[in-house]
């Protein structure tokens, strides 16, 4: 529907984003464009750059194009066209890619990928595991499209068919994202099959100025360490420096021997050890391997800053401490256990300090066996057991448009979408007889 047949006419939106890519991401005049083609004159391209009322042929769109890749084969090929595709009877084909991406977001059976949008060449659903904002456009994004932008992730981010995690900065400093706990109540909560909750990862409960009751959940992260190869994967994950990850995997796999019988997890188990409340396994291995198991202290020591912000935060989440008066009127701190929090999985928003506990998407994947969605205001990555196809990661740049953006795939090629809208979560939830939010 939105196919450019044989000329395009510029609009006042594309010729200000096309000075905004040629200035900001490729980094270059008119004049050296020209320069990197014998086949334009400034007079062919002069209606790309100001509004004159004439209409360009695809032949000198392409042109540019083969220009600029010419000039900056790293940053991909075929902007113009997309950019002038996004703008192409925009206004009259808005409802069309409306009902195209509604129908996108009904499917929703998404496991390791997520929905950006529909591709307004293809009018295909487009699909991807990152999607990830073009460094040079952030000096162009308005205060406004930054906005825009971040609630289309937040609807992109409702859909997943999986447990979604945002890093705690991002619901303090972005207007929209602040209110993404209450919106994700407010859309995933209307189901019963799907109640929707929001949990704090190794962060109090009331963690935003009292925005809503979280509640806070641990996972042991070692708990899926069966084996060395395992342990050494997991403290690589946790960040261990490479130089220290091998006696980090070391004081796993002791802490893994320690709790064999299931008594404790895994992650007590190496508190247990490291603070000397339990004995430290003996390992045997045969002489002709020539291995030589490390030294509890370069074990413990390697991995103190490493484990020790999970145990905390794990405990943390199983253990209440409060204070209760005596009869001598004196203060007594009591333990108290943590009643289990009603985690679900696959409606679950997880709050988590990325500063602090940074692979916490990593072991909310481990530990469930599933996708998980990290999101962001200016996109998201998608965390999963296994390797993820890189072919399915995107770059993303805005077009001025708030339902249209840019997108580069993984072999370098430019093309327009149309992003999903949070009305439409609303026409969804109708469908099912459910009140909008």
């Amino acid at each position: 529907m939105a196919a450019i047949n044989g000329s395009f006419q510029p609009t006042p939106g594309f010729i200000r984003e096309l000075d905004n890519v040629l200035r900001w991401v490729w980094n270059v005049t008119v004049d050296e464009m020209l320069s990197a083609t014998s086949s334009l004159t400034r007079a062919d391209i002069e209606p790309l750059l100001q509004a004159t009322g004439k209409s360009v042929s695809l032949g000198t769109i392409d042109a540019c194009d083969a220009a600029l890749y010419r000039l900056r084969p790293h940053l991909g090929r075929g902007v113009v066209a997309a950019l002038a595709l996004a703008f192409h009877e925009y206004g009259e084909s808005y409802n069309y890619f409306n009902d195209l991406t509604t129908d996108a977001l009904r499917e929703g059976a998404y496991v390791r990928t997520a929905l950006v949008g529909v591709g307004i060449r293809s009018e295909k659903a487009v699909y991807a595991n990152a999607c990830t904002l073009l460094p040079e456009a952030r000096q162009w994004l308005r205060w406004d499209l930054q906005r825009a932008y971040a609630r289309r992730f937040a609807t992109i981010a409702q859909q997943f068919q999986g447990t979604v995690v945002v890093d705690v900065e991002n619901l303090r400093n972005d207007h929209v994202f602040q209110n993404l706990p209450q919106d994700w109540r407010a859309h995933k909560g209307r189901r019963k099959e799907d109640p929707g909750d929001v949990f704090t990862y190794g962060l109090p409960p009331e963690v935003v100025d009292g925005l809503y009751p979280g509640r806070i959940i641990g996972i042991d992260p070692l708990a899926k360490c069966f084996g060395f190869d395992d342990a050494w994967l997991v403290a690589v994950k946790l960040g261990a420096e490479p130089t220290a990850a091998i006696n980090v995997a070391w004081a796993i796999m002791q802490a893994v021997t320690a709790s064999n019988d299931k008594s404790r997890p895994t992650i007590t188990a190496w508190g247990a050890l490291e603070r000397g409340y339990i004995t430290t396994p003996q390992f045997m291995i045969p002489s002709e391997t020539g291995a030589v198991i490390p030294t509890p202290e370069s074990m413990w020591n390697a991995s103190r800053p490493v484990l020790t912000p999970w145990l905390r935060a794990y405990e943390a989440a199983k253990v209440d401490y409060v204070m209760r008066p005596n009869r001598e009127k004196l203060s007594t701190m009591m333990l108290k256990t943590r009643g289990r929090s009603t985690y679900s999985p696959r409606s679950a928003l997880v709050v988590y300090d990325s500063q602090s506990l940074p692979a916490v998407p990593y072991v909310l994947a481990a530990d469930e066996n599933s996708s998980v969605l990290e999101v962001r205001p200016d996109g998201f990555n998608i965390h999963c057991p296994g390797t993820l196809n890189v072919d399915e990661a995107v770059t993303w740049m805005p077009t001025g448009e708030e339902t249209r953006a840019l997108i580069r795939d993984a072999i370098g090629q430019w093309r327009a979408v149309h992003l999903p809208e949070p009305h439409m979560l609303e026409r969804i939830q109708s469908e099912f007889g459910l009140r909008a939010p």
